[in-house]
């Protein structure tokens, strides 16, 4: 499984196991939130694959996941997103 020196473990790794699932949603939910933060200052991956993101490796039940705990791989890939305003939306 691909993990980094901090112990975390790549999203498609974790996401193809059944040994987590008590704790799959809050790790979704970061990841959400993650995301949410780069698009909140209009920035996008563009190659958002479960091999570049990475999660901290939590395995105590009732344990709550937060956006700090993912990390982006790939970055050179991040670009600014459009916003409403310039779309004309």
């Amino acid at each position: 499984m691909p993990t980094t020196d901090e112990g975390e473990d790549c999203a498609n790794e974790w996401n193809a196991s059944a040994h987590d699932q008590e704790v799959r949603p809050s790790r979704l939910v970061a990841i959400a939130s993650a995301c949410a933060r780069l698009h909140h200052h209009r920035l996008q991956q563009g190659c958002l694959y479960g091999k570049h993101l990475f999660v901290g490796r939590r395995a105590e039940p009732g344990f709550l996941y937060a956006g700090s705990d993912v990390r982006f791989d790939d970055l050179e890939k991040l670009c600014r997103g459009a916003s409403r305003e310039r779309n004309g939306a």
